[in-house]
């Protein structure tokens, strides 16, 4: 039996079994409460409450600023699962909703308005490809 590192763990388990960064971070945002600590019940029974805080805080860093490295291309394909093929505009409306809870509170580097763009940028693309015009 190997020895795993609380983030070890949330990653091969919990982060392991989310398809794409879009939903990854959305879950990430979920776990965070009001006071910016991140909850999670099995991780705090395992590992207790400042472990697994800091592994879902380490492992929102480390996404987030994997996001901001990913060209656009791929998270627009990320955004266009078939999933979300039907749902497509609510699905990016809420993430737009939600940018603000998906921005870790370590930023590692990167940097907020970054974000931003990027998710405008993956907006602006998908729907130049679904032909909605933008309003006036």
């Amino acid at each position: 039996m190997s020895i795993k590192t609380p983030l070890e763990d949330f990653l091969k388990t919990t982060m392991a079994a989310m398809p794409g960064y879009w939903y990854k971070l959305v879950y990430l945002a979920g776990l965070r409460s009001t006071t910016d600590k991140y909850g999670h019940w099995g991780m705090a029974r395992r590992y207790g409450l400042t472990a697994s805080h800091s592994a879902i805080s380490a492992a929102h860093s480390d996404l987030f600023l994997e996001v901001l490295k990913t060209p656009i291309k791929k998270l627009v394909e990320d955004a266009s699962s078939p999933a979300e093929a039907e749902n497509q505009a609510q699905f990016l409306e809420e993430l737009w909703e939600s940018r603000g809870r998906m921005i870790p509170t370590d930023l590692g580097g990167g940097s907020a308005k970054h974000f931003e763009v990027t998710l405008l940028a993956v907006q602006k693309v998908l729907k130049k490809s679904k032909g909605v015009k933008d309003p006036p």
